[in-house]
């Protein structure tokens, strides 16, 4: 294996990469996101935002979501890093976004969770906020989109939550023993997480039931991937 090339970010870097179209998108605590030819390692662009970007960039077609400390989403170009829109929430925003389309009024949303409690769904188009949850602490993790019309993400208060995706409304919750920090994996009906009790547990998502958990010596921060038959 032989080494390409490198890239100085300037700062610690805590996001992951993202590959699209011969370009590499990545975040890093020098505040900016970062494009770079794939090929050559020259940087095409950067987009300075007001704090750190820990979250992994989410790219769209033609357009870059990306979520920094500061609490914005932005949305830029993917080719020029031109921006778009940006919309403010009242936290850090510390997890990527996903991309999904609404079952009924069939819009382009994004949705993000917040570091103000809250997961925000707003359009991909122009960035105009459709609704929003509440939790009772920070949202970290990604929202998974299950059967095209839910909405599935743990909080730090503790509770899994599925929500509609057309409204934000409340389709179930399960209380689990500790925060979730992670992104919930989603596989013939299970959804799975680990949470800081040092365990990963298996939810029915149409019950809220609990079909297993595994305890380990280390808390499963980490998202885990979910694998079936198929």
């Amino acid at each position: 294996m032989k080494l390409l090339w490198t890239f100085e970010t300037g700062d610690f870097t805590k996001s992951s990469a993202v590959v699209k179209d011969g370009l590499v998108f990545i975040g890093s605590d020098s505040k900016k996101l970062h494009a770079i030819d794939l090929k050559t390692g020259k940087e095409t662009w950067n987009y300075e935002t007001e704090l750190a970007i820990e979250a992994a960039p989410l790219v769209v077609g033609d357009i870059v979501y990306i979520g920094s400390t500061d609490g914005f989403l932005y949305a830029l170009k993917a080719k020029t890093g031109k921006l778009l829109w940006k919309y403010e929430t009242e936290g850090e925003i510390m997890g990527a976004g996903n991309r999904a389309i609404r079952p009924k009024s069939k819009d382009e949303v994004i949705v993000i969770g917040s570091y103000d409690n809250y997961v925000h769904c707003v359009n991909a188009k122009s960035g105009k906020l459709l609704w929003k949850f509440e939790t009772n602490n920070y949202v970290n993790g990604v929202p998974t989109i299950l059967d095209g019309d839910k909405v599935v993400f743990g909080g730090c208060d503790a509770v899994l939550y599925v929500v509609g995706l057309e409204d934000g409304k409340l389709v179930r919750s399960v209380e689990v023993e500790a925060p979730i920090a992670a992104t919930v994996a989603i596989a013939d009906g299970i959804g799975y997480v680990g949470n800081m009790d040092n365990a990963v547990t298996g939810f029915d998502l149409k019950t809220g039931d609990v079909v297993w958990t595994y305890r380990g010596k280390n808390f499963p921060y980490s998202s885990p991937p979910a694998v079936t038959e198929k």
